[in-house]
């Protein structure tokens, strides 16, 4: 039995949360999982800006405004560009409202996570959760928090509540190993 172990306090802030969601999701889906995701962003993110453009000049030119050929040479593109990243926001914004809802949540707010060889332990003030590394799909290291996946669930140590960056290093690298050894 190993010696290492980590007891962190988790007050985990949106950014965290939505780090740790990206990256249990990338971690989770497999690779017709990954092509649909991306064809569904690569459809939202350059039809609906599109169609959105293109209705944009229509309305123009209904209100009385140029007609389409007579438009400026950047003015296509430009309105483009600002559906498109409307659009990317907007995706983006439906994972950070699952961070804000995962945060104001008795369960999300606040615990504590014990992690050592024999597994992840979490503790709130209504509950207590054990799941050893058999069940934790993968560990994964971000700017601001390790992440640990169990299934598609998303369980983030920001790395801000370890003693600090070496010290989070250290259990990002006894996590991989202990699960790996899990598997």
């Amino acid at each position: 039995m190993s010696e290492e172990r980590w007891e962190v306090e988790v007050r985990s802030n949106v950014g965290e949360v939505y780090e740790a969601m990206v990256a249990a999701g990338k971690v989770s889906m497999n690779k017709s999982q990954q092509v649909l995701s991306f064809a569904l962003m690569f459809f939202v993110c350059f039809f609906a800006p599109l169609g959105a453009t293109m209705l944009a000049f229509v309305i123009v030119g209904l209100a009385g405004g140029p007609r389409f050929e007579d438009l400026p040479t950047g003015a296509l593109p430009v309105t483009f560009a600002l559906f498109g990243a409307l659009a990317f926001w907007l995706l983006r914004q439906s994972y950070v409202m699952m961070a804000q809802i995962s945060l104001s949540s008795r369960f999300g707010r606040r615990y504590v996570a014990t992690v050592a060889e024999d597994g992840v332990n979490l503790r709130t003030a209504q509950s207590h959760w054990h799941t050893g590394w058999g069940d934790v799909t993968q560990v994964v290291g971000g700017k601001q928090t390790i992440t640990i996946c169990v299934s598609a669930v998303a369980l983030p140590l920001p790395r801000r509540a370890f003693n600090d960056p070496l010290d989070a290093d250290a259990a990002l690298a006894a996590m991989q190993r202990w699960q790996r050894a899990g598997q």
